[in-house]
């Protein structure tokens, strides 16, 4: 049986790989009930809505993959904590800008079924204007 801590670690670790990886694993490791929040920020439901949360990642904030930097990550009984430093990666590879955070992922039958990101609002650039 796979373990929460692994769930949560092989989930971020896909989002470095690729956006085709990241997207791919919102929709492996999410469900149709899934809440991911971003507090202070955005609150999505379920696969379709995180994945359009995700999506708009790029026109706003140039971010086409994340690369992520495990500083610390414990777990307990089904509740995985991650403190991260997330490195959003543009189109060509090159870092944009990084964001330093916790999150706290609840795992049930071997799916993400809640996960929070707490950090300074304040390290994300302002939108790009359309």
């Amino acid at each position: 049986m796979v373990t929460p801590i692994e769930i949560v670690t092989a989930f971020i670790a896909e989002w470095g790989k690729s956006n085709e990886a990241m997207l791919a694993s919102y929709r492996r490791y999410f469900t149709a009930a899934t809440v991911w929040e971003n507090v202070g920020l955005t609150v999505s439901t379920g696969i379709e809505e995180a994945l359009a949360v995700l999506k708009g990642f790029e026109p706003a904030f140039g971010v086409h993959y994340i690369k992520v930097d495990m500083l610390h990550v414990a777990v307990a009984g089904n509740v995985v904590l991650t403190e991260r430093l997330d490195r959003m990666m543009n189109k060509n590879g090159i870092e944009a800008w990084t964001v330093r955070l916790m999150g706290v992922f609840e795992v049930e039958n071997g799916k993400i079924a809640r996960w929070r990101e707490y950090f300074d609002n304040t390290a994300i650039p302002q939108p790009n204007a359309s």
